[in-house]
């Protein structure tokens, strides 16, 4: 009986494509395995191998992490790539192999060294009247993850819909406060959240006083105070908002059903408008103060009159879009608030 033997096929070498032109390969056309002994030791760029394993510089993705520091001395180097020598071991070749099969390390690997990364500043942002955290979706997003993004909203807004509504400046500000547990770099306010944050800033016990960023409102004590009496209607809450430089979006308007629902809130808010502004009147920051103001919003004056209600710098900043200011040119918000962010 004849015996037939099949040769086994053996997989063709691995190399990486740019060998003579990879800036991270000294060797010319030999293989990124080369590497130098010296005193018992192998040195060679990039990551530990795994166990098991003998990686060459170009099958391992480094690119501004350090691994294997628990097997190795971990150096760095201008490319931001690392430098690692590694200890021989007993039983284990000296030399990498380049044919075997790459393992791909990824960041948060169990041997991945991750450098820490800079703080992001921590910002609290207050909606304007009747509006919840979710008003500021659009700015969250530009924003993105240049700051550590705190929405906050009062009762009777939002996910807190069920609770009462707030007409007294002084409790509400009490509650906000009392929902910040973290320092802040800055609080913003939008229109009657303008006035909740200047309130709020009063009350924070920071060892550095908060930057307060206030949009789309003009300064309180430059406000007369609004007749409330006789808001019995969609309408009069309206004309009274709108006395006080507020807006309602107009699609909550043309819907009879919305704008009904929107009435018992909206009527609540312009007391607490009222109050607040009776509140902080006379209130001055300790942290330096800078004002948003939308080119479109033409309820806003005396503008200049904010730098009294500071105890710092008072920065007025002009930009496009209207009352509604993070919902209409939130891309301008978001650089607004990084500029005033990097001036402190």
């Amino acid at each position: 009986m004849a015996v037939t033997s099949s040769a086994t096929t053996r997989s063709p070498r691995r190399r990486c494509a740019a060998r003579s032109t990879c800036p991270r390969n000294p060797y010319g056309d030999k293989p990124h395995a080369a590497a130098r002994r010296r005193d018992g030791e192998v040195t060679t760029r990039g990551p530990a191998p795994a166990a098991g394993r003998h990686l060459t510089p170009c099958q391992v993705w480094a690119k501004g992490t350090a691994t294997g520091a628990a097997t190795g001395t971990v150096k760095g180097t201008a490319s931001g790539h690392s430098t690692t020598i590694y200890r021989s071991q007993p039983g284990r070749p000296q030399e990498l192999r380049a044919r075997e099969r790459p393992v791909r390390r990824h960041p948060g690997d169990s041997d991945t060294v991750t450098t820490p990364s800079t703080p992001r500043p921590a910002v609290a942002f207050i909606p304007p009247s009747c509006c919840g955290a979710g008003y500021f979706r659009r700015l969250r997003r530009e924003l993105g993850d240049r700051v550590t993004f705190h929405a906050l909203e009062l009762p009777g807004h939002g996910r807190r819909y069920q609770e009462t509504p707030l007409t007294d400046a002084t409790a509400a500000v009490a509650d906000l406060a009392a929902r910040i547990d973290t320092p802040l770099d800055a609080l913003y306010g939008e229109s009657l959240g303008a006035y909740l944050a200047l309130g709020v800033a009063d009350v924070l016990k920071q060892e550095r006083p908060p930057l307060l960023l206030a949009a789309s409102n003009s300064p309180p004590s430059v406000r007369d105070r609004i007749d409330l009496e006789g808001l019995d209607s969609i309408e009069s809450a309206v004309a009274a908002l709108r006395a006080m430089g507020g807006e309602i979006p107009p699609e909550v308007l043309s819907d009879p059903e919305l704008a009904a629902g929107a009435y018992p809130l909206m009527r609540a808010d312009l007391h607490l408008g009222q109050s607040c502004i009776d509140l902080v009147r006379g209130s001055a920051a300790a942290g330096n103060l800078t004002v948003f103001a939308g080119a479109d919003d033409t309820a806003l004056t005396r503008l200049e009159s904010w730098a009294a209600h500071t105890r710092g710098r008072c920065d007025v900043t002009p930009l496009p879009g209207g009352h509604l200011l993070s919902a209409t040119n939130p891309a301008g918000v978001a650089e607004r608030v990084l500029e005033a962010l990097a001036r402190g």
